[in-house]
């Protein structure tokens, strides 16, 4: 049953304030579709937000303190996308972001900091990054938050926009923690994030390559093998899809950085939690997913004095139906030989095998000047093939292009 939050969201139950309380029974709201015992919270004041967009996607990054917490961020489909101004993540459409955020857990010192306002550790000392005096910078396509700790952790997040058209689109987010001090310390990272497709924040979820199936059950994946995850609103009248990385796609530039620990969750109860959560298979709920690396203190991060590490996942949302593939990049190397080879990197949204693929050289770029090669179209999964045309003058400019097809459709030439 689809869970409705407006500016309301359910949690679970956790230590209040008398302020809190006053506010649950004035909003004086009941939702159903939650099993087990629920508060209802009413949203903050909002304070400042940041927006980043390529006009498929658009990513909005709280940057103002108290309200709902510096760093929070949320997505949505932006004009050109086939389902515009749709939410990806909670509140993604109105630019509200609040419910999908990171933590940042220092075993060594036990405390998590999040960079919510509104959890609990039920082990350690949940900590408010708005304390650690945030700093927020953008450009035309990203948004940058940081923050130092106690223990002289340098934690960077960076939210950016990929791509110009929906087939090689994304949304890139990369946490970056280095250590400033003369200690090593040994860390944990989790994001959760909060799924909405359009008005659904209910959504199904599957593991996809290798395939597993629909569920709306709470599920945890331990170390996941398949390489995303979808989520749809249904999966028998889907609006779109959501693919969220795992271990791959390998398309992906930088690589997304596999997680020691996925759960597909209910949001309701892991939103309160700051980093440990333990789901009891509710099923129909508002859902999240959560990524976890170092999620114990047996395989919690060291990192050492000076040192940097960096955890990278992406989301991105296609349509019913086929979008084409794409070949970027293509590279070519063996310069020096008159048989030269050219790779491409094959990326389908979808998920579908590259059936077919189809290279060219040219004197001129795009296709323009004198057709130097131009065999017949190849089949099946090879991403590289060996030069075979015309003599190359050395000291010449070339210009190779590849395209490719999924079974279905043909891919822009690259």
């Amino acid at each position: 049953m689809e869970g409705i939050k407006s500016r309301l969201r359910v949690i679970a139950p956790v230590a209040v304030s008398l302020a809190m309380v006053a506010s649950i029974v004035l909003a004086g709201v009941i939702f159903a579709g939650h099993s087990g015992p629920q508060a209802t919270k009413a949203r903050p004041e909002e304070g400042g937000t940041v927006v980043v967009t390529n006009d498929i996607y658009t990513v909005s990054v709280q940057d103002e303190e108290g309200a709902s917490g510096v760093g929070t961020f949320t997505v949505a489909t932006g004009d050109n996308h086939p389902q515009p101004n749709e939410n990806v993540l909670y509140a993604g459409a109105d630019l509200d972001p609040w419910s999908t955020y990171l933590t940042v857990r220092v075993y060594d010192t036990s405390t998590d900091y999040v960079t919510t306002t509104d959890t609990v550790s039920s082990a350690f000392s949940a900590v408010d990054m708005d304390s650690l005096s945030p700093s927020v910078s953008q450009t035309s396509r990203s948004i940058t938050v940081a923050w130092t700790t106690p223990e002289s952790l340098a934690v960077e997040q960076v939210t950016e926009v990929q791509g110009t058209n929906l087939a090689n689109s994304r949304v890139r987010v990369t946490t970056t923690a280095t250590n400033q001090d003369s200690v090593a310390h040994s860390i944990g990272i989790r994001y959760e994030w909060d799924l909405m497709i359009d008005g659904s924040d209910d959504a199904w979820f599957k593991p996809r390559n290798p395939d597993g199936d629909w569920t709306e059950a709470e599920t945890d994946y331990g170390t996941p093998a398949f390489e995303r995850f979808e989520t749809t609103n249904d999966p028998n009248s889907p609006l779109f899809s959501i693919f969220g990385s795992v271990n791959g796609p390998v398309a992906f530039s930088p690589a997304p950085t596999p997680p020691d620990r996925l759960v597909y969750a209910s949001w309701a109860d892991a939103f309160g939690a700051a980093f440990d959560y333990t789901p009891t298979g509710q099923s129909g709920m508002d859902s999240a997913a959560l990524y976890y690396w170092g999620d114990t203190a047996g395989n919690a991060i060291v990192v050492n004095p000076g040192a940097s590490i960096s955890v990278t996942q992406y989301l991105y949302a296609v349509p019913p139906g086929n979008v084409p593939p794409t070949t970027d990049p293509v590279t070519v190397t063996d310069l020096t030989s008159p048989t030269p080879t050219i790779s491409w990197v094959y990326f389908d949204p979808e998920g579908a095998p590259q059936a077919q693929y189809e290279v060219e050289v040219w004197t001129g770029p795009n296709g323009t000047g004198a057709v130097m090669w131009d065999p017949a179209a190849g089949s099946g999964t090879d991403t590289s093939v060996v030069y075979g045309g015309d003599p190359l003058t050395i000291g010449q400019t070339y210009y190779a292009r590849v395209r490719a097809n999924d079974g279905e459709l043909w891919g822009d030439w690259a």
